[in-house]
Order: C-alpha cells, then structure tokens, then sequence
C-alpha cells in the first residue's frame, strides 16, 4: 500500500525531512527571541462637523457627502503631515531604548512614524462617507502608541485650527477689499445719480413714474387734460367767429336777425326784445296795409316806429359785435397761451425720455451695487465669525480616550514557532520526495515471491558514468539535476 510506502521512505531516510524541519523550527526560535517584536495598534475616535454659518437649516451638518469627504481628506493629509507627525514626536520624546538628542526628532524618525500613522472609517465603510473615522497609530510599546495617538489628536487639533484662521484670515483680506471696491463703485455711481438727478428738477417725479411704468404721472395728465381745454377753447372761438359773421349780416340787413341762434340772444337781452319788437311792428304794420293806403298817418307811424327800432336793433347789433370780437380777443389770447403750455409740456416729456434710458441704466446699476455691497458684507460677517470660532471652537471632537486591542496585532510568538515547524516539516517532505529512487512508490513484478524491491539504478547524469549502479536513492544533488534534464509529465 502507498501508506506503507510512505511509511517505509520516512524510516528509510530520516535525516532528509527531520534535518529541514529541525532548521527552520530553530530559526523561527531564533527570530522570536532575538527580532521578533510585538506591535500595538492603539486607536483615537474621532468626528468631524461642519461650522455653524455653512449651513443655515442644519447647523453643524455637511450640506453634502463630498464636502464631508474633502474636510475628512484634509483632516487625512494634516494627519500624516511632517509638522503634525513632527510636533507629536517631539511631545512624547524618543523611545525608551534611544538617547535623547538635540535634533529629536529628525527627518527619518518623522518619516518612519509617518508610514504608521493613518485614518480609517469604522466598520469598513467608505472612508468620508460617515462623520466618524479612526486615528491610528501603530509602535511596539503599547504605551507608546497611546501616548502618540493622544499627541497626534492633539497636534492635528492645533494645525487644523490654524488652517481654518489662515482660511478665514485669507478670506477677511479679500472681502474686505471687496467691501471698499463695492462702497466706492455705489458712491461713484449714487454721486452720477445724484447730479442727473438735479438736473431733472421738478420733473423727478415724472422720470421716476417713467422709469417705474406705474402709469399715468401728473404732467402727462395735465398735458391730456390741456388738449382737450384747447379742443373746446377751439371750438368756442370758431363759434364766436361764426356769430360774428352772422351779426355783421343782420347789420347791413336786420331780417337775418331771424336766423341769430338763442344763445346769442340769451347773452343780450336788450338785442332780444329789440328783435321782438320789430318782429311784432312789422306785423302791425301789415295788419294796417291790408285796410289802409300806404299815406295813412296810422301805417306811417307804425313804419315810423319800425324804422326807429331797426336804429335800435343796429345799435344794439354793433355793440353786440363789438363784444363777441373782445371775447373773441380773449379766446385767442387763452388758445394762444393753451397752446404755449402744451408745447412746454411736450417739450419737457420729450426731454423726460431721452434721460430715462440713462436713468434706468444708473438706477439699476445702484441697485446692484447695493445688493453686491450687501452680500460681500454678509460674507465678510461669516467670514469673521469664521475667524473667531476658528481660534475658540475646534470642529474635532474626540470620543473617549485613545485603546488598544488586549492582544497585539500580528501572529504570536507560538503561531511564529509552528510555522517555522511545519514549514520545516513540509520542506523536508519534499526534499524527502526529490530524492527517492525511481519507481520506489512501483507495485514488484519481477519475481512475485521476492518480498524486497530490486535495487534502484541511477541514469546516468553529465559525464558521469554509463554503468548502472546499484544504490538506495538518489542525493538532493542528483535528484535536482534529473528534474531539471528530465522533467515529469503532469498529464
């Protein structure tokens, strides 16, 4: 059986798998006790918040996952920095088995620290996907690494607090010159404003409505209410012109008084009753032809007293006349100064609008002005409140105290040992397979009544010789050199 065989090769040739497991159970010995060192992970909790005046809703709260990540990444980089790592070291001095020394510590202490610093997430998330992370710190003391640990939190407290006050420092410089570009921009143009805003005088009000598009201003409503006071001065003048006309007809004959409309007559009484009057003798003097003869002293006195009326009715028409040609006078005068006044104000609406672009123009750009003034003075005021609460407050905050695992990490001394044992032990196993003969594991055939193996021969190897010699295996040498000019088929 293949076991027994096994058996057989491990009895036959014992210093081959004993020697390799013998060596290497010693040198792990060896490394454990002269190189092999413990080390101690020591850990600080910490979480990070955002300042108060980022964000107006949450206070404190990220306003996104990648802002958290990039405070968390800074945080990261401050971590590992030469002067975080350096200042640490400095603070807790040099290890126990070193001498202190001026130049403590130097360039390549601070970098041997540095590969053993780093930040973690918890449980295995995404490192900047939560608020909390993991400082760690690893060092063959175990009071080491917490001492370092707590040095590190502290130092990376301080210089985070630095860089926030050199940020908001920064950002204080620059708004405050954005500030007073802002300010003398808005009384540059508040200045230009001002004197446009004089040389409107009066009629301000009247841009500004303009400018505003609120509807009808004052003087546009005086200017509708003038042309229509013109339309009627208008009409009233050719009104009075026309009677005019018609009285200066009924002058030179009184029987177009017939035809004078009742409002002239209405305005003169005595042209009124005059025309009456002549109207009624008149008739009487044709109630006395229709029975008289014309040279009766009854039809001459009523043609007598006719005559004396039309002189009346004549009187009374110049004085008439004379009178719609004064109001008439005075109608014109009033068209003339309506139409002086309209013309005045068309003229100051037409002066009115070529300033309103210009107006609108100015007035919009003072109301930027004051509203970039206004925001650059808010973000000076966060940028201030940045300022202070980055030297009183720290956005860091730690949970609990620094600790360590109650083991260290890395395998055991024992686990080291037994490595080293088995590893020899396996190495020895295949040196021990190497250099068995040929066909050692082979069921006999030759002679079915022989209880031993024949002996093995060895093919010939290099210049050595072609004669087959017998012997009980092949030397490590020799098994070596045959798998390297004949190796074995896996198929």
């Amino acid at each position: 059986p293949l076991v027994d065989k096994a058996v057989q090769a491990l009895r036959d040739y014992p210093r081959r798998w004993l020697v390799p497991t013998a060596l290497l159970s010693a040198a792990s010995l060896v490394y454990v006790a002269t190189l092999h060192t413990p080390e101690w992970v020591a850990r600080q909790t910490l979480t990070v918040r955002d300042e108060v005046h980022a964000s107006a809703q949450q206070p404190g709260r990220f306003s996104g996952e990648l802002d958290q990540k990039n405070t968390q990444e800074t945080i990261l980089e401050l971590a590992t920095s030469p002067i975080v790592v350096g200042s640490a070291l400095a603070e807790i001095g040099p290890p126990a088995d070193q001498p202190v020394t001026a130049t403590w510590p130097a360039p390549l202490d601070v970098e041997a620290a540095q590969d053993h610093i780093g930040l973690v997430a918890p449980g295995g998330a995404e490192f900047g996907s939560t608020q909390l992370f993991y400082v760690t710190v690893t060092d063959t003391d175990r009071t080491r690494a917490l001492r370092l640990v707590r040095a590190i939190c502290n130092q990376l407290d301080r210089q985070f607090k630095t860089l926030r006050d050199r940020q908001a420092r920064s950002v204080m410089e620059e708004l405050t010159n954005t500030v007073e570009l802002s300010d003398q921009e808005l009384e540059r143009t508040t200045s230009y404003l001002e004197r446009l805003e004089s040389a409107v005088g009066s009629d301000l009000a009247e841009l500004r409505s303009l400018h505003e598009s609120t509807g009808d201003s004052n003087l546009r409503r005086t200017l509708a209410e003038l042309k229509q006071e013109l339309r009627a001065t208008d009409a009233e003048l050719e009104g009075n012109h026309h009677l005019v006309q018609l009285l200066s007809s009924a002058l030179q004959d009184p029987a177009h008084l017939v035809a004078t409309p009742n409002r002239l007559l209405e305005a003169h009484p005595a042209l009124r009753r005059l025309k009456d009057g002549l109207v009624d003798a008149q008739l009487a003097t044709s109630t006395l032809l229709g029975t008289m003869s014309n040279q009766h002293p009854r039809v001459l006195a009523s043609r007598e007293a006719e005559k004396e009326i039309r002189g009346h009715l004549r009187h009374e028409l110049s004085v008439a006349i004379g009178g719609l040609r004064s109001e008439q006078a005075l109608i014109e005068s009033k068209y003339a100064a309506l139409t002086a006044r309209r013309r005045d104000i068309e003229q100051r609406l037409e002066r009115i609008a070529g300033m309103r672009a210009e107006y609108s123009n100015l007035v919009a750009e003072v109301q930027q002005r004051s509203q970039s003034l206004n925001q650059a003075q808010q973000d000076l005021t966060h940028a201030r409140a940045a300022h202070l609460a980055a030297r009183a407050t720290s956005l860091i905050t730690r949970i609990d105290e620094p600790h360590t695992d109650a083991t260290a990490s890395g395998p055991g001394r024992s686990i080291i040992v037994a490595a080293g044992m088995f590893g020899g032990l396996f190495t020895g196993l295949g040196i021990l397979v190497l250099t068995l003969p040929a066909g050692f594991f082979d069921e006999p055939t030759a002679n079915p009544a022989s209880s031993h193996l024949r002996p093995a021969t060895i093919p010939p190897i290099g210049n050595h010789s072609t004669s087959v010699q017998p012997t009980r295996g092949l030397s490590l040498r020799d098994a070596l050199a045959r798998f390297a000019n004949d190796p074995p088929s896996w198929n």
